[in-house]
């Protein structure tokens, strides 16, 4: 299975353990017993990676967003590991003095939140955007060209590919790695 939703596949996980059902979780990991195998990236690894591409491209002591959107983030474990990865590589190996600020928004409220905070600071220099949204985060950003934001995001989609091609999104972690 595909744990997307954490509740409910931990419900359906100890139901198949019952009934004797080997599982293997695909692209999501759960620490729980009774999952034989797991495939897909280290999403831990994934959030300290965009974490040190982040350092290489933001100032010290400036202020950093990670960005949930568009997912309930108490439930979707693939956004917190992301998260945890980023807050530890900054915490335990940087020494720049990040201040950090984590939004769980849905699209709707992307606009008005992002715009409200852009407009009331100058301190923030980086997006980390946890899910494949990060061209919805560069549209807005790209409305305030005197302020040089970096953005990194997840997956190659179309969108996110013009965005990474006209220079508003910085980098795009992806995990097919043939493409």
């Amino acid at each position: 299975i595909t744990p997307v939703f954490h509740k409910e596949s931990i419900a359906v996980i100890k139901k198949y353990n019952a009934n004797n059902i080997i599982v293997s979780t695909i692209n999501d990991p759960l620490e729980l017993n009774g999952i034989t195998n797991y495939v897909g990236q280290d999403l831990l690894q994934s959030g300290r990676i965009a974490a040190k591409l982040m350092e290489m491209i933001v100032p010290k002591n400036r202020t950093l967003l990670i960005i949930h959107l568009d997912e309930v983030f108490n439930n979707s474990i693939h956004m917190q590991l992301k998260e945890k990865g980023f807050k530890n590589y900054l915490e335990q190996v940087s020494k720049n003095n990040y201040k950090l600020i984590t939004y769980s928004l849905q699209q709707s409220d992307l606009y008005k939140e992002l715009n409200d905070l852009l407009n009331n600071t100058n301190t923030i220099s980086g997006v980390f955007v946890t899910t494949s949204k990060g061209y919805s985060v560069a549209k807005i950003i790209e409305n305030y060209p005197d302020l040089d934001i970096k953005i990194i995001g997840y997956d190659l989609l179309d969108e996110n590919i013009k965005y990474l091609k006209n220079n508003a999104i910085d980098f795009i972690i992806h995990q097919n790695p043939k493409h």
